[in-house]
């Protein structure tokens, strides 16, 4: 019942703000660089060995088109601050079959990232950015995600 309100006040979001742009813009905080990565090598990485994947991508930003196999609200999501963090997420995948090898993007407080998430379908192809955090079993997580390319 919350994600269906979710979606309720998300979508009412998006017809308010006339979000229909397949590029997005955002203004997520000051990023230095964001590195294009394939999702497969990525998940890949640190699956196979997560302290180098850790040390390579820490603290980067980093982008990835994948396709949707989950989305909504995480209320137990923790920052690395200690501070804790509800919001949206999107979880992508290499390809469009359900996998247990993802990325999960809790997304940015921004207005149309939040209106995006509720608009995004399983299965849709999308590209996000985020700050790389952690692995939590085999689903590598990004804070600070936004939308880079959605197919709307």
């Amino acid at each position: 019942m919350k994600v269906f309100l979710f979606v309720i006040a998300v979508l009412s979001l998006v017809i308010i703000s006339g979000c229909g742009s397949s590029q997005i813009s955002s203004n997520t905080k000051s990023e230095t660089t964001v590195v294009p990565v394939d999702i497969t090598e990525f998940i890949t990485e640190f699956v196979s060995n997560k302290t180098a994947a850790q040390d390579k991508y820490r603290d980067k930003y980093v982008q990835l088109t994948g396709f949707v196999s989950d989305r909504g609200v995480d209320s137990g999501y923790k920052e690395a601050s200690g501070g804790e963090f509800i919001g949206a997420f999107v979880t992508i995948g290499a390809n469009q079959a359900a996998s247990s090898r993802n990325v999960q993007c809790f997304l940015d407080d921004e207005p149309h990232s939040i209106a995006s998430a509720a608009a995004v379908r399983g299965g849709d192809k999308i590209t996000v950015k985020g700050e790389v955090e952690d692995i939590q079993n085999t689903s590598v997580q990004l804070k600070n995600c936004s939308f880079v390319e959605t197919p709307w």
